[in-house]
């Protein structure tokens, strides 16, 4: 990959109207091609649409053909029209000449065997002359999960906030329509380039329609969206929820819908006090790269103790930080030192095994009520007793002189 700027693939899956799924290792390999390949700049990849219209194949059903790091290509004849064997779909970038499908009809000529020339048809010969062309931009990744035994019944379409609609799928009649390779009992990812330059924001709907009467009924179990943008950073994460500590912060937070231009690397935290003055940039406390891609959490420490603070996440790309999410507040726990088993405290408190004792109500007041805090640092073993006593001559009194913990 470091010396190849375009990756032209004039190959596919064979055409029929069922699905085709690639394997993790080949989107792997391509999405790395895309971030890191052809030194640093990316590799292009382009492919061939498929040429199996007339059979009711389509792109959106190949894994190759409907993936956001590849152009995909489909033919025309020598009149700009779509050649009759070329697939359709919502995937598709663009098309280049081809032969039309009818032999009276001119075709491409393509070198071949040292220097003679020869008929060259189809989308593979469409996709080579787009290759130097072609540069990364919006895609939207629809990853659905299926329990649907007839799965080429329904006609499928993602409608945008602005009502654009990308056809993901249309009826089919199959030969066999409960054979596996036309139903889907698993996730499947389709895939769009119809909303370039669309404001993103808003209501996305998936709409499927069944076009066969009593055929078998199928089950949508759930469905996302993962927006790739055109040399865009991430959208924003959300964060779910903190989990205080003492003098620390876990934050646990969601992916970003809307990715970019390439997949997420890493996760930016920062913090400020909730009572800072200026909440300006620059008074942040930024820690960069706290979690790797497919972490969504991690523990802010070093931070004081009974204190609130602002807290904000977000995702980066190879384009750099995105958005930050909104901010969510959080109170560090009180400091609460541990003592000594035996050690005495206030008006002769005795500590036992595994317990803390706040420092926060030692002193009170003549005419006022004070309390001790009691915390299990950890779960004892056995029973763990805290007793009180008064020193003779006060005017103290204990509402409650002894604590004892047991466990089982």
């Amino acid at each position: 990959m470091a010396t190849t700027a375009v990756s032209s693939n004039s190959w596919g899956f064979s055409p029929s109207p069922g699905l085709n799924a690639v394997v993790p290792g080949w989107e792997r390999a391509v999405r790395r091609g895309v971030t890191t390949g052809y030194g640093g700049k990316g590799v292009s990849y382009v492919w061939s649409a498929g040429n199996g219209h007339l059979v009711g194949d389509h792109t959106n059903l190949g894994g190759h053909t409907n993936f956001y790091a590849v152009t995909t290509v489909c033919a025309v004849n020598d009149r700009g029209q779509r050649s009759e064997y070329s697939e359709q779909g919502a995937s598709l970038w663009l098309c280049a000449p081809s032969r039309d499908g009818f032999v009276s009809r001119p075709s491409i000529l393509a070198p071949y065997n040292y220097s003679r020339y020869g008929d060259f048809g189809g989308t593979s010969a469409a996709a080579p002359t787009v290759g130097t062309e072609v540069e990364f931009v919006e895609f939207v990744e629809i990853n659905t999960d299926f329990d649907a035994r007839a799965l080429r019944d329904l006609q499928m379409e993602l409608v945008s906030p602005s009502n654009a609609v990308s056809v993901l799928s249309v009826p089919y009649p199959v030969s066999d329509p409960d054979a596996p390779r036309f139903g889907l009992r698993e996730s499947f990812r389709f895939g769009s380039a119809r909303h370039l330059g669309e404001n993103l924001a808003g209501t996305w709907t998936l709409r499927m329609s069944d076009h066969v009467r009593g055929g078998a009924a199928g089950t949508l179990r759930s469905w996302n969206l993962k927006i790739y943008g055109h040399r865009s950073t991430p959208g924003a994460p959300e964060i779910a929820f903190l989990s205080p500590g003492r003098g620390e912060l876990a934050v646990h937070w969601t992916a970003p819908s809307v990715i970019g231009a390439s997949e997420v690397t890493s996760y930016d935290v920062r913090h400020i006090l909730t009572n800072a003055a200026d909440k300006a940039d620059g008074n942040w406390m930024l820690r960069t790269g706290v979690a790797a891609p497919g972490s969504l959490s991690c523990t802010v420490t070093g931070l004081l103790d009974n204190t609130k603070y602002d807290v904000q996440v977000r995702a980066v790309n190879d384009r750099g930080g995105g958005a930050w999410s909104e901010t969510v507040v959080a109170e560090t726990f009180p400091n609460r030192a541990p003592l000594p088993v035996g050690s005495l405290v206030g008006p002769d408190l005795q500590v036992g095994d595994g317990v803390t004792i706040s420092r926060d109500a030692l002193t009170v007041d003549e005419g006022s009520t004070g309390s001790y805090t009691v915390v299990l640092d950890s779960e004892p073993s056995g029973s763990v007793r805290v007793t009180a006593s008064v020193p003779p001559n006060t005017d103290l009194s204990l509402n409650l002189a002894e604590l004892e913990f047991s466990t089982g």
